[in-house]
């Protein structure tokens, strides 16, 4: 060892190396300021707002650029209430974002601390400006869903004003505040303004059009066409910018060299990899994949957003005594495009089902089935358990089964009251010199209704009754037979496969000898 101590890196900034450690400090600032701002976005905006008004907030979603929260409104709350917990976001932004550039910005001397305060400025002020108004034609917008709730859906003028003003003049402020701040460690020369803002806002820039290039390439045509308008409208502002700024401004401070210290650079390229870790392994590339944060188990009254009934199967159990048992099944399954996210949430209501909703729904169903009223329909009581529930051959553990009891009056021959006759000839319930009497019932297929079908019905009956007759029958009246599934001792079935193939109404007529 000679005894001397290394000296620190040092890039001074009025260099062509300078200046390229100045665009790629900026990238990675821009970076990590889109990761904060999405994040207040998404958890002090929405997730906040949320817990406010009553609800929950239990799993979000973070990248630099997009996220969601996934939240939990209660019913009941005013309409207003709604719509401020879909623009808290935006208003959380650009609140913070006016903070920061008007109060805090101006007191920041270092010149990294300053450059950082700039560009979380354009990510806290112009994006949210921008989705303001484009958000109202993106059906996936917090604008939009919050003008449908309003009732301001026909209204686009208000927002398309507010968010393009708002965008042009935070664009202008933020290039005044960067021209100014950045012609201080450079001598003025002539068009060095429009250089000068050119390098602050090429990255943004440049990650504008490459957002826009993937999306073309991997997103869906309503994405890909507000990734392409956002990208746009950023253009034409920042254009803008650049060129009417350096005419609106003189500089008269003499320009202090600067030069970055190596462990400054070494410290946010270090925290750009922590936030691209984050991103990447604890919430995941694209919302598409994403297995985000679940934050804890979502309530049971959020079982609703992830219930699209895929599966639906049908039993009875007729009795001597008149009484048909009725269990309604229910099971819930996600598409092959559903985020590790989603999974997570799903599978955290598979023992712990939300049974007020799952009656509910049964009872609607019951309705349509038998033609009950809705007054008739109040009446109804269900038992709820959890039982295996067939589709298409497979069978599926934990289906919502709600089972009501129907109470019919043997010889009476004719249908439920609001039950169509569903064809077919019921003379087939003679053939005996016995005295019988017959119990006639039957029932419709309510997902026919959604464009579905029950994929299993199965019906069963004690030992003393015979089924005299039974019919299945689509809307043209055409008989269904070739998916009864086999006949068993006493109980039928019918396995169906597909909307046209299923039968639409179901009828049966059962037989008891009469004691002499």
């Amino acid at each position: 060892m000679d005894g001397k101590r290394s000296r620190p890196l040092i890039i001074p900034l009025d260099t062509r190396e300078g200046w390229f450690t100045f665009v790629a400090l900026i990238m990675m600032l821009y970076t990590i300021s889109l990761f904060i701002s999405v994040s207040l976005h998404e958890v002090l905006g929405h997730g906040l707002a949320a817990v406010a008004t009553g609800g929950d907030f239990y799993a979000v979603y973070i990248s630099p650029g997009s996220g969601y929260a996934s939240l939990y409104i209660p019913e009941g709350i005013s309409n207003a209430a709604r719509a401020f917990v879909l623009m808290a976001g935006i208003m959380v932004e650009l609140i913070i974002g006016s903070v920061i550039f008007f109060l805090v910005l101006p007191r920041l001397k270092g010149f990294i601390t300053h450059l950082f305060g700039l560009v979380l400025s354009v990510t806290l002020l112009v994006h949210p400006s921008i989705y303001l108004f484009l958000g109202y034609y993106y059906t996936g917008g917090d604008t939009f869903k919050a003008a449908r709730i309003l009732g301001l859906l026909n209204n686009a003028d208000a927002f398309i004003v507010a968010g393009l003003i708002l965008a042009g003049v935070f664009v202008i402020l933020i290039s005044i505040a960067a021209l100014r701040f950045l012609t201080g460690f450079r001598e003025e020369a002539e068009g060095e303004g429009t250089r000068l803002l050119l390098m602050f806002w090429l990255p943004l820039i440049v990650l504008g059009v490459t957002s826009a290039f993937v999306s073309v390439v991997m997103l869906s045509s309503t994405e890909m066409t507000y990734a392409l308008a956002n990208a746009g409208i950023l253009l034409l502002l920042i254009s803008a910018g650049i060129i009417l700024v350096p005419h609106l401004i003189e500089h008269h401070e003499k320009a202090r060299p600067h030069s970055f210290d190596g462990k400054t650079v070494l410290a946010i390229l270090a925290a750009f990899l922590v936030i691209i870790a984050t991103w990447v392994g604890v919430f995941g590339p694209t919302e598409s994949s994403a297995h985000g944060i679940m934050l804890h188990q979502p309530p049971l009254e959020a079982e609703a957003y992830y219930s699209d009934y895929s599966i639906g199967n049908v039993d009875l159990m007729v009795h001597s005594d008149g009484t048909v048992d009725v269990s309604i099944i229910l099971r819930n399954m996600l598409d092959n495009s559903s985020s590790s996210l989603d999974e997570q949430l799903y599978n955290s209501y598979e023992d712990r089902p939300n049974w007020p909703y799952y009656v509910e729904r049964s009872r609607y169903m019951a309705l349509v089935m038998f033609g009950f009223t809705v007054e008739e329909a109040q009446y109804l009581s269900f038992e709820t358990s959890q039982e295996v529930v067939r589709a298409m051959g497979e069978e599926y553990y934990n289906g919502r089964s709600c089972t009501t009891h129907l109470n019919f009056t043997w010889a009476d021959t004719g249908l439920i009251p609001g039950v169509r006759q569903l064809g077919g000839d019921a003379t087939t319930a003679g053939g005996t010199d016995e005295p019988t009497e017959l119990l006639t019932f039957g029932f419709e297929d309510p997902w026919m209704l959604q464009g579905g079908y029950i994929d299993e019905v199965r019906i069963s009956w004690e030992s003393n009754l015979t089924l005299s007759y039974y019919s299945a029958s689509n809307l043209e009246e055409t008989h269904i037979t070739f998916n009864r599934g086999g006949l068993a001792e006493n109980s039928i079935g019918w396995k169906n496969i597909g909307y046209e193939t299923s039968a639409s109404a179901y009828s049966f007529i059962f037989r008891r000898a009469l004691d002499t």
